[in-house]
């Protein structure tokens, strides 16, 4: 079996789908990587069959998430009417990369954060 290990940001909100009576989580990856002056970006389809619908609220656009699991291709047409091949992930495992705070705990922690900058800087010698 082929494991994937992906970590990306997602292109949109998890969708919750069903097929067959049977629910998942179906949601795209986008994952960049830059050489030399070249970025290029790689769209991953994620299918999650066991979670709890406490994680959905998380899954929205922006987030970097960690899925790790069985990686399969598939090709198809595009609009473009040239074949192309997708990556489908099928994850057995799914990790938040991103911290989700309410507003709040935002404000506090950027306050926080720029007090604690003021103390170190009179510590600094010069």
């Amino acid at each position: 079996m082929l494991q994937l290990f992906l970590i990306g940001n997602l292109g949109a909100d998890a969708q919750e789908k069903e097929n067959n009576g049977k629910r998942f989580l179906a949601m795209n990856v986008a994952h960049t990587e830059k050489y030399k002056d070249v970025e290029s970006t790689y769209w991953v389809s994620v299918t999650l069959n066991h979670y709890s619908e406490k994680l959905i609220p998380y899954l929205k656009k922006g987030t970097k998430i960690c899925a790790i699991g069985r990686m399969t291709t598939r090709i198809y047409r595009g609009n473009d009417g040239q074949q192309k091949i997708g990556i489908n992930l099928m994850a057995d495992t799914l990790e938040l990369c991103t911290i989700v705070r309410d507003d709040d705990a935002q404000s506090n922690t950027t306050q926080q954060t720029k007090t604690t900058k003021s103390k170190n800087e009179d510590d600094l010698p010069f």
